[in-house]
């Protein structure tokens, strides 16, 4: 009798529990999976470590045609977002920001290969940070990443911080974009013939989409070092794969979503509920 009563409450407490996270979930604080997924195909583009970044719209992370940060520079020419999450913290205190790392990646580094996929769960309070941003370099290249250029353009939450997902962002070539700060000469680009970080020649220009690789699609001509290329680690990049500027490319595809989902929740606290009936039922002796 006492294991009885004793099941019997938890059960109770269980399913009063997963009742009340249905109703609250939308309330507070959500849990989100954020997946990135590197859509180039064998032998094409890499990704460095992917940043993100939830906040109330105060954070903007560039604008065509205006000078980068230091922290977008740093995470366009060599893939380190360290200084801009400390930018994203100082523009906006009450949000949250993480880093998105390959599952395995190329020796060792949580890079994001070609075809690979990976994601992280972030906890997200959506009444105060609304909106996304992302951040990641393209490689092999000397500065180019992707990113969302206006901080209003990824909205997450509704007004009543509802989650309004799933969201899909899916990158293409023509989203790739060259922070202006260093020169575009395929000579120390990062994963190609770079032998330290932030060593090729600097260019004091302003953030603008990209023109594309030497000998390019539709990009400027030249030598080509990254098309058709192989970095010292035996890594080649196909000029067909590599090329970015190729009508159609696509490069990425991030999806946001929640977990758990409300409705799965729900359908398992009533799934609950009825387990709970039919016990209740044989216990009084009448058969089903």
């Amino acid at each position: 009798m006492f294991a009885f009563v004793q099941a019997h409450k938890i059960n109770t407490v269980l399913i009063g529990s997963l009742l009340s996270f249905c109703i609250t979930q939308s309330i507070g604080a959500v849990e989100l999976k954020v997946e990135v997924e590197n859509l180039s195909s064998t032998d094409g583009l890499y990704l460095t470590p992917v940043w993100v970044g939830f906040h109330n719209g105060a954070f903007d992370l560039y604008d065509y045609g205006s000078v980068a940060s230091a922290g977008l520079e740093r995470i366009a020419e060599d893939g380190d977002p360290s200084v801009l999450r400390s930018e994203f913290m100082a523009a906006a205190p009450t949000g949250s920001d993480g880093v998105i790392f390959g599952p395995a990646g190329f020796g060792g580094a949580p890079i994001i290969d070609p075809g690979e996929v990976t994601s992280a769960i972030f906890n997200v309070d959506g009444s105060a940070n609304k909106y996304f941003s992302y951040a990641s370099m393209v490689i092999p290249s000397n500065d180019a990443f992707i990113g969302n250029e206006n901080e209003f353009g990824i909205e997450l939450f509704n007004a009543a911080g509802d989650f309004t997902g799933p969201v899909d962002i899916l990158v293409l070539g023509l989203n790739v974009n060259d922070v202006g700060t260093e020169v575009n000469n395929e000579i120390d680009a990062a994963f190609l013939n770079q032998a330290t970080p932030d060593t090729g020649v600097s260019e004091g220009g302003f953030v603008q989409r990209h023109a594309g690789f030497y000998d390019s699609f539709s990009g400027p001509a030249g030598t080509p070092l990254i098309l058709g290329g192989t970095n010292g680690a035996g890594i080649f990049f196909d000029p067909t794969a590599s090329d970015f500027t190729r009508d159609g490319f696509q490069l990425a595809r991030i999806s946001i979503s929640q977990v758990p989902e409300p409705s799965s929740v729900a359908l398992f606290a009533l799934g609950l509920l009825g387990l709970r009936g039919i016990k209740k039922i044989r216990r009084s002796g009448v058969r089903t």
